[in-house]
């Protein structure tokens, strides 16, 4: 038991792993695109607002030496490149709602290795069932209860039940004497399958 459940957890670990939701990084990331574009607006904003009030402030005719850089033409080009990036972090941020707009038309899809081990870890989770079921002498009863089950619902015995078992047990119930004890003993053998006990209930409801 100890070598089934350490199976199960690692198969569940590596049916998670990669689970994260690509449509939610997605929309995270979409969020924290719209946040840095607004911020690297404020501070394009800022930076252009304060050359602007620089630029009354410099001289534009003034005879600069070769080696010194016209201060007032600087000023105006910091103040172009700022709005450059003030419109580039615009659409940037555009973009980042458009994004979102139409996350919702998204679906994330599961890739088929994860299936694969998500089917195996719940087939692991059956059978781990089953053992401790048939360890307490619990399995029979259940068995016994599930055939009931699906004797009850007509489209759940048509879909598990084999057409030649439903045939077999319609027969069986048909030429079945309960006063017979050799009858009633192999039949009791018989019914200890699941599906020929649900078979045999659906003919027996059927005759009624």
């Amino acid at each position: 038991m100890h070598r089934f459940a350490t199976i199960a957890v690692a198969t569940a670990a590596l049916t998670g792993a990669g689970c994260t939701s690509a449509k939610r990084t997605i929309e995270a990331e979409a969020i924290a695109i719209d946040s840095v574009a607004k911020s690297v607006r404020t501070d394009a904003q800022t930076i252009r607002d304060n050359a602007q009030d620089l630029l009354p402030l410099i001289p534009e005719q003034v005879a600069y030496p070769d080696d010194m850089p016209n201060a007032f033409e600087k000023v105006k080009t910091i103040i172009a490149a700022a709005e450059r990036i003030d419109h580039g972090a615009e659409r940037i941020g555009g973009s980042g709602a458009k994004i979102r707009e139409k996350l919702p038309g998204v679906v994330d899809t599961t890739p088929w290795w994860q299936t694969l081990l998500g089917m195996g870890f719940w087939g692991l989770v059956g059978m781990g069932i089953a053992l401790v079921l048939a360890w307490y002498g619990l399995l029979p009863l259940v068995l016994r209860a599930i055939a009931s089950i699906v004797a009850k619902v007509p489209a759940l015995a048509s879909a598990l039940i084999p057409p030649r078992v439903r045939a077999e047990a319609k027969l069986d119930y048909e030429a079945f004497d309960p006063a017979d004890p050799k009858q009633t003993a192999a039949m009791g053998v018989k019914r200890t399958s699941p599906l020929y006990d649900a078979a045999f209930r659906v003919a027996k409801k059927g005759a009624k």
